[in-house]
């Protein structure tokens, strides 16, 4: 019986750290993936390809307004980038995406604040 415990015990833990090193392994994975996006639509902005830009939101599965915030090319943000580097096409799709989103914060940081 004790041995029975002893063997559960270790299976158990086993278990335990193989699922820890998983989840390491699957945030260190994740953030990769979005360094590489990320990257990805920085060069898109910067030579105003919105077929690209587009292609690689579709491939990675996600929508520009849901992840505007985190991205940042250079420190700034992409319309900024975009407006910069004269890119037409992106500017003219960022704003119609992501503009209201920017417009909202700063209003609930004025409520805030």
């Amino acid at each position: 019986m004790k041995n029975q415990f002893k063997v559960f015990s270790f299976v158990l833990l086993l278990s335990a750290l193989a699922a820890f090193s998983g989840s390491a392994r699957t945030a260190e994975s994740n953030n990769y993936r979005f360094n590489k996006l990320t990257q990805s639509l920085c060069d898109s902005v910067k030579n105003d390809q919105l077929a690209k830009f587009r292609s690689e939101l579709l491939t990675a599965r996600v929508h520009i307004r849901n992840i505007y915030s985190q991205v940042q090319c250079d420190g700034s943000p992409l319309l900024d980038i975009a407006m910069i580097n004269q890119s037409k096409k992106m500017v003219s799709y960022l704003k119609n995406k992501v503009l209201h989103i920017d417009v909202s914060n700063l209003q609930q940081e004025k409520v805030a604040g």
